[in-house]
C-alpha cells in the first residue's frame, strides 16, 4: 500500500493491514457521497486530494494519523485503498516540550535547592530525571496510540463503505 498520491502526500510503507472498499459508484460519485457525509459530521477531517483521492482523520490519542485513500476505477465502480500516515504535530510537540522545559526546570530547581547544601550541579541529575522516563514511556504510548488509530481507521473504513454503498474486502480479523 505504498502507492503515491502525489509528491507531497505519498503514504509511507506500513505494517497495518487495512481492508479495501469496493463501491458500485464512480470515482466522482464516491467523492460526492463522502463529501456529503463529511458535511453532516460523519467523516471528520475529510479532504480531497486531486485527482479523486482523499484523506480522513484517524484518532489515536495522542499521536493522530490520517487515512490516505486512493480511488481506482474498476468497471462501473471504484476500489478504494487505504494507508495510514502519521500527523507529525503531536510527536513534535512532545519533543519540543521536553527540550524547551529542560533548562527552565534547572533554573527553577536551582532556586529551590540552596547551593550551600553541597549537591552536584542541578543539571547533572535533572536532565536524566526528565529525559530517561520520557524515553521509557514513549514506546508504550506509541503502541497504545497505534492500536487506537488502527481501530478508528477500521471504523472510518466501515463508514466509507456504508456511505458509498460499497462493501469492505480483505479484512484480516484482529490485524493491525
Amino acid at each position: 500500500m505504498t502507492q503515491a498520491l502525489n509528491a507531497k502526500s505519498a503514504p509511507p510503507a506500513t505494517r497495518w493491514t487495512l481492508p479495501e472498499v469496493v463501491a458500485p459508484a464512480s470515482r466522482e460519485e464516491v467523492i460526492a457521497r463522502l463529501d456529503r457525509a463529511s458535511r453532516q459530521g460523519k467523516l471528520p477531517g475529510f479532504e480531497t486530494d486531486p485527482p479523486g483521492d482523499f484523506r480522513v482523520a484517524v484518532f489515536g490519542q495522542p499521536f493522530d494519523r490520517e487515512l490516505v485513500a486512493t480511488i481506482e476505477s474498476v468497471g462501473d465502480g471504484a476500489r478504494v485503498r487505504f494507508a495510514p500516515r502519521l500527523r507529525a504535530k503531536a510527536p513534535l510537540v512532545l519533543l519540543l516540550s521536553v527540550v524547551f522545559s529542560l533548562w527552565p526546570g534547572v533554573i527553577f530547581l536551582d532556586a529551590l535547592i540552596p547551593s550551600s547544601w553541597g549537591w552536584w550541579p542541578t543539571w547533572t541529575w535533572y536532565f536524566p530525571l526528565v529525559i530517561v522516563p520520557t524515553l521509557l514511556a514513549t514506546p508504550a504510548l506509541w503502541r497504545k496510540s497505534e492500536t487506537a488509530a488502527a481501530a478508528h481507521a477500521r471504523e472510518q473504513i466501515a463508514i466509507i463503505a456504508r456511505r458509498t454503498g460499497g462493501r469492505v474486502e480483505g479484512e484480516a480479523p484482529g490485524s493491525i
